[in-house]
């Protein structure tokens, strides 16, 4: 961790990177950005363990653009704007929402030009996530009732009484 100019730890949550992430991401809960990185760049096992996800899956955001690294010899650099970014990421996929999905709401993101306009394509994604909840509920559901169908079908009553024990 990156030591404050009066040698004290200075946690993550606390830096100046929570203002930059309530004025670009004020959408973000206060609880999606970690409270144990340092503030600046961050190696990727301190983003990996703030995350709660694997060096790999760092690489697979990487492969898929949505973060990018920089490097400190051989080891993997992450800045402020990727970790807000991981914190977006981090949000979303915790709703369900597709890596595809991801993609396009982080471009849209990375093209709006107010904060409100930030806000306002987050909200769009997350109230498409909430229809698309709905449907797999119903689904659900509707699933449920046939299987408790299933199970209370009594099959016996409905044979025909045969005569002398024969089937």
């Amino acid at each position: 961790m990156s030591d404050g100019s009066d040698g004290s730890k200075r946690p993550f949550a606390t830096a100046n990177l929570v203002s930059r992430a309530r004025a670009k991401y004020r959408f973000l809960p206060e609880t999606a950005l970690p409270s144990d990185l340092p503030e600046g760049s961050v190696a990727i096992a301190d983003m990996a363990s703030a995350f709660g996800v694997t060096h790999r899956t760092l690489h697979f955001y990487e492969e898929k653009r949505l973060i990018s690294a920089d490097r400190h010899g051989l080891m993997r650099i992450y800045g402020t704007d990727d970790v807000l970014r991981m914190a977006v990421i981090t949000v979303c996929r915790e709703a369900g929402m597709s890596i595809a999905v991801i993609q396009e709401v982080m471009e849209k993101l990375d093209e709006a030009e107010t904060p409100d306009e930030a806000e306002a394509i987050f909200r769009a994604a997350l109230n498409l996530r909430k229809r698309e909840l709905i449907v797999e509920m119903s689904q659900l559901n509707r699933q449920m009732q046939k299987v408790a169908d299933l199970l209370d079908y009594d099959g016996a009553a409905e044979l025909p009484h045969s005569h002398g024990g024969d089937i």
